[in-house]
């Protein structure tokens, strides 16, 4: 095994070493300074994240914080304003009444006298007109104007 090698494996887990590994340590001094400071510095880094000081009185103002703590104002307006936004804009920016449905509209109003003296189509005259198209027509209950 080359020094790089060794090197590898000790920053893996400087603390457990296979059989090998640990002959490579014991024969070569500056991969047991490396190990020796490898463990140093993991026993530091133990050390200082598992003994953190907390502040006094932290906990309280947390929750006193949360509890009390007084809500913006400009968050409930800019909330407000985006909502009276998306309710006004499909009002103002509403497309007007498409010219074909106001056609329809004022043929239905300027002729009412079609609506009377049209007699319907018959049931057998629509199916002998599309039987010809090879739909075929059952009679559907109702009358059929032009």
């Amino acid at each position: 095994m080359n020094e790089l090698e060794a090197r590898r494996r000790l920053l893996a887990d400087p603390r457990r070493l296979a059989p090998d590994l640990q002959q490579e340590v014991d024969a070569t001094p500056r991969l047991a300074a490396f190990r020796d400071e490898l463990l140093r510095t993991d026993d530091e880094m133990h050390r200082v994240l598992t003994r953190a000081d907390v502040p006094e009185g932290l906990a309280d103002r947390i929750v006193l914080r949360a509890r009390y703590r007084e809500r913006s104002r400009w968050g409930l307006a800019l909330a407000a304003s985006v909502v009276a936004l998306a309710v006004a804009a499909p009002w103002y920016f509403g497309s007007p009444d498409p010219a074909l449905e106001r056609a329809m509209f004022e043929h239905v109003v300027e002729q009412v006298d079609e609506l009377r003296d049209d007699p319907g189509i018959e049931p057998a005259v629509l199916r002998a007109s599309v039987a010809v198209l090879g739909v075929d027509v059952h009679d559907a209950g109702y009358r059929i104007r032009h």
